[in-house]
């Protein structure tokens, strides 16, 4: 199982996760800024659609390579994906999430910077919802809310899910730092 490490300043607030300087707001982490050994190596580190990673990580304040793992978690970057539960796209967002968060045209699923966003932006209610815990966010992101809020037994799906978005994003942050020359 991957374990993920906040690498903690003695700053008061401060903390350098995934090679990004953050802060806690309100319990929701904000991105600040790229360090120098990590910023160069994104674009090839977030895959194909990194530049619409990028856009939704900057609007949402969550990590690009967790928006990553999260996506290649649900759909192995296949934007026309369905689910058997009619999740959609590269994010496996649902119809009643996207039409609670604005979108009317369940096609627009199927566009990547849509559904992106919408990811991203689900993904950053989950992780402020629980006060920047990953794992929570993740739960609550893949069997909703309620599966933590009431304290719910996990269902199989998801107890396959979390370590997998946890390796995924430890993998791509080894990758990263890999691809900035930093071993």
């Amino acid at each position: 199982m991957a374990i993920v490490c906040f690498h903690l300043l003695l700053v008061t607030g401060l903390m350098v996760m995934n090679g990004l300087l953050v802060t806690r707001v309100d319990k929701k982490i904000v991105r600040q800024s790229p360090s120098a050994e990590i910023a160069p190596a994104l674009p090839n580190a977030l895959g194909p659609y990194g530049s619409l990673i990028m856009q939704a990580s900057t609007q949402y304040e969550v990590d690009p390579y967790l928006i990553r793992a999260v996506m290649l978690a649900e759909s192995n970057e296949r934007p026309r994906a369905v689910s058997r539960a009619n999740a959609r796209g590269l994010m496996q967002v649902m119809p009643a999430t996207a039409a609670h968060l604005g979108v009317k045209h369940i096609h627009a699923l199927f566009d990547p910077k849509t559904n992106i966003s919408l990811g991203a932006k689900y993904l950053s209610l989950q992780l402020e919802r629980f006060g920047g815990d990953v794992r929570k966010a993740l739960i609550a992101y893949n069997a909703g809310p309620g599966t933590v809020t009431r304290g719910r037994r996990l269902p199989a799906e998801t107890r396959a899910y979390v370590p997998k978005v946890l390796e995924l994003w430890d993998r791509l942050q080894m990758k990263a730092k890999q691809l900035s020359g930093d071993s």
